[in-house]
């Protein structure tokens, strides 16, 4: 449902029997002007309007309609010359707009443009740039000259911002006097309880200083310069050791193996989702730690490997007799390429080949689509024997067609005897 310009769309539905702007079950009513959809002067919208029946329903009550219009005018005041919105029935329903609109279903796109002479005049007289407006959606009868109205609802009508004054003053800054300084500070070494001798300072949850229950001899604190070696397996890291409730060391190469540990026991996932992802070392950035997901893993590989649909895969028909044999096939839905290469021989006989095969998928204008198979074919005869079974340069002994029944593209040989043998490869061109 993806417009084409880039008018701001408002998306309502109405509910025909409440006569209101309603949810799009058509159950919840919007109050009158709490939720009523709003339009700036300049502006021009897309409105996707759905009218909906008593039990939500899209509502198809308006077949007898041939042509409509829109207007946007002061609340109640549609008689009005030259209003300050008005849509025809050119600008309704246009295509492209929205894919689903379609009068027969109650499904209405209206473009409407706030840029014009009389909404600029109208919206002068609100209060500071504010209208109370109404909408209407008015359909023609055949041979009838004036208007039905189908739908009103409450609208606001907003002017833009008025920038000729220049920038706001800015925000005066908020000094503070020596004396004040030293007030504030006094004030918080007060809350500072004594602090016992030898032992390390530290503050509460509501960010003030108290006594310390670690004494400093159990902190081991490690000048380390900038840019410091790496870890070594001897070297040391400290903790809280919750069973002991106490400060503790350990080695690092313990340290690695309790984190291996973690990792070993974590849960398997037998098969993996395109968003699950692996820890990697992003040597493009310092080798910082990143996250790569299987699918841009996979999209890697792809690239290394060349695309998924240009590797070889093998194919063998062992079997063909008197007659059309099917040599290889492939389910298909879209518009491809196919390149086949292989042999087909009996006995001494032998012929090569090389087929490419596209299937080409055009829209019929009507909701479905045409298919079209077309076969270009280079093949050599490799050897022969002298019963003539062998008759590849004969029009139609390789062809291609598509079975839109089964949903298979497949490339068919033409046998003059039994027990011949066919294989190869295929991959996908396109």
């Amino acid at each position: 449902m993806a417009t084409v310009n880039s008018r701001r769309v408002i998306e309502l539905w109405y509910n025909m029997d409440e006569r209101r702007l309603c949810d799009s079950n058509g159950a919840t009513f919007l109050d009158e002007w709490g939720k009523a959809p709003y339009i700036y002067f300049t502006e021009r919208v897309l409105i996707w309007l759905h009218l909906l029946d008593a039990i939500g329903d899209p509502y198809t009550g308006l077949e007898e309609l041939t042509t409509y219009s829109a207007t946007l005018t002061e609340d109640g005041d549609f008689q009005v010359a030259a209003p300050p919105c008005r849509t025809a029935d050119e600008n309704i329903n246009i295509a492209d707009d929205w894919d689903d609109a379609d009068p027969a279903t109650g499904k209405f796109s209206i473009r409407l443009d706030a840029f014009t002479e009389p909404f600029e005049t109208w919206i002068a007289t609100g209060t500071n740039g504010v209208l109370n407006a109404k909408f209407e959606l008015q359909g023609f009868y055949p041979a009838v000259v004036q208007p039905s109205a189908i739908i009103q609802f409450k609208f606001w009508a907003l002017d833009v911002s008025d920038y000729s004054a220049g920038d706001p003053d800015p925000l005066d800054p908020n000094y503070l006097t020596a004396a004040q300084i030293a007030a504030l500070i006094a004030g918080k070494m007060d809350s500072v309880p004594t602090a016992t001798v030898g032992n390390i300072g530290s503050f509460d949850a509501a960010g003030q200083m108290i006594d310390a229950s670690i004494a400093a001899d159990e902190i081991m604190h490690v000048s380390v310069a900038e840019g410091s070696e790496a870890l070594a397996d001897d070297d040391i890291v400290g903790g809280y050791n919750t069973s002991g409730t106490a400060v503790a060391t350990w080695l690092v190469s313990r340290f690695f193996t309790y984190v291996w540990t973690k990792i070993v026991a974590l849960a398997t996932k037998a098969t993996p989702v395109d968003a699950d992802s692996l820890p990697i070392v992003d040597s493009a950035d310092s080798n910082a730690g990143k996250r790569v997901t299987f699918a841009a893993l996979w999209t890697w590989i792809q690239t290394q490997l060349g695309s998924e649909y240009n590797m070889p895969t093998a194919w063998e028909n062992d079997d063909c007799d008197t007659g059309t044999e099917v040599l290889v096939q492939w389910l298909i839905d879209e518009a491809c390429a196919y390149k086949v290469i292989g042999t087909i021989e009996k006995a001494a006989a032998q012929v090569a080949f090389e087929a490419l095969i596209h299937l080409n998928k055009v829209d019929d204008g009507s909701g479905g689509f045409t298919y079209s198979v077309g076969l270009n074919v280079q093949q050599s005869l490799i050897a022969a024997t002298d019963d003539d079974d062998l008759a590849w340069d004969n029009a139609g002994t390789l062809y291609s067609d598509y079975d839109e029944g089964t949903g298979y593209l497949r490339l068919r040989a033409t046998f003059a005897s039994d027990n011949w043998t066919a294989q190869g490869v295929y991959m996908r061109a396109r």
